[in-house]
């Protein structure tokens, strides 16, 4: 008889995976759910909302929001090559052809220099503090001497910075730089790919709201297939004549597509079923997170006390406490070794802790890996005894390979 192996318990994974065909059944049901039977053409730009289901979810989205207009475009790289384009033209700056962001933002890590390629800009960088193991985010106090000196087009601030677990510049922060901006006629834009998950860090009471944190912004981008589990997609957000502008630059960047329809409809669908899901994604991400701290300590001090010597910790998280429902995860220990750990561990009691997807530590971090965690529909319900069994598994076996 043939053995069934079943599949271990992915603690780190957010979402399932589910095969193209699933994807394009759910996606025909959303359309019934929506009631759109047609598909939108080339954006549907002359339409208005009462004439268009695609104009009506970027109204939707403005509403949402507190902004005057929104559009909807294929990706996210293209929103901020657009953003940067039409704030340029808008600049009377001598410096208009720089934008200023922090060293961890998305188009400096991730767009292969398209600013510098595709539209000749020049990125003034917030740099890292080298010296310290974890970094901080963006702040009024690293950024106001370098906005004065230098006077760009836009400063573009991540709501929250992905590359450093997550972590959000302060609200106070933001009116500071919002208010400098506008002093030196500067438009301040928000790289809101996850502020979905950044608006359970800020909306905390009724004078906090998520219109009044985009307030602060002349412009903000959002991301529809990461938190919201869409295809793809991305909207941008601002006044009417930024969008009016904003549509002229996505027919130059290829994406004012014949029809959005598979992407737009998706996106519609995440919004409306998950939009208000981030702030107990965030509260079970923190409860989760000191289990498996308290976890982490007392293997080290059982350790300790065992062989009479100083055993340091195995796992730290950045930050300590989620500002969001995403984090990071450094393992004290190399690529090859976290890895076999984590294979063991599978095979020991059938749920596996970390990632797959690690990646070297950077900056003050020496000797260590890391992986970026977030909380969503699919592992949002694993029990605490399979959160405590599997990372309980995990830190045994990796530090008998540390050991060795």
């Amino acid at each position: 008889m043939d053995t069934v192996v079943s599949t271990p318990i992915e603690l780190s994974q957010a979402r399932s995976n589910i095969s193209p065909s699933e994807a394009f059944q759910n996606l025909s049901n959303e359309a019934r759910q929506l009631n759109i039977d047609c598909f939108d053409c080339y954006g549907d730009q002359m339409l208005s909302p009462n004439n268009s289901w695609l104009r009506t979810f970027e109204m939707t989205l403005a509403s949402h929001f507190g902004m005057e207009d929104a559009v909807f475009l294929p990706s996210g790289i293209m929103a901020q090559m657009v953003t940067l384009s039409v704030n340029r033209e808008f600049s009377d700056s001598l410096s208009k052809d720089s934008f200023l962001c922090h060293y961890s933002s998305h188009i400096l890590l991730h767009e292969n220099d398209a600013h510098v390629e595709l539209i000749k800009m020049k990125a003034i960088v917030v740099p890292a503090k080298h010296a310290e193991e974890f970094q901080n985010p963006m702040s009024f106090s690293d950024t106001s001497s370098l906005i004065l000196s230098t006077l760009p087009s836009t400063v573009l601030v991540e709501c929250p910075h992905r590359e450093i677990g997550g972590k959000c510049t302060s609200w106070e922060d933001l009116i500071e730089l919002s208010k400098l901006c506008k002093e030196k006629g500067i438009k301040l834009h928000m790289d809101g790919a996850r502020l979905w998950e950044a608006a359970a860090f800020y909306c905390t009471s009724n004078d906090r709201d998520i219109k009044s944190l985009c307030k602060l912004f002349d412009s903000i981008y959002v991301s529809f297939y990461k938190g919201l589990g869409g295809l793809t997609g991305a909207m941008l957000l601002g006044n009417k004549a930024f969008i009016t502008k904003s549509r002229v630059w996505i027919r130059r960047f290829g994406g004012n597509l014949f029809t959005l329809a598979p992407y737009a409809i998706s996106a519609y669908v995440g919004f409306k079923n998950n939009v208000d899901t981030f702030q107990a994604k965030r509260d079970r991400l923190r409860h989760v997170i000191a289990l498996v701290s308290r976890l982490v300590m007392e293997e080290a001090e059982a350790v300790d006390s065992s062989n009479g010597g100083q055993a340091s910790v195995l796992v730290r998280f950045d930050p300590p406490i989620p500002s969001v429902s995403l984090i990071h995860v450094y393992l004290y220990t190399d690529i090859q070794s976290a890895l076999l750990a984590r294979d063991e561990c599978a095979t020991i009691c059938g749920i596996n802790p970390i990632s797959r997807n690690l990646k070297e530590g950077r900056y003050g971090a020496t000797g260590q890996v890391y992986f970026e965690m977030n909380m969503g529909p699919a592992n949002f319900h694993i029990s605490d005894e399979d959160w405590i069994t599997g990372w309980r598994t995990y830190l045994s076996v990796l530090r008998r390979t540390v050991k060795e």
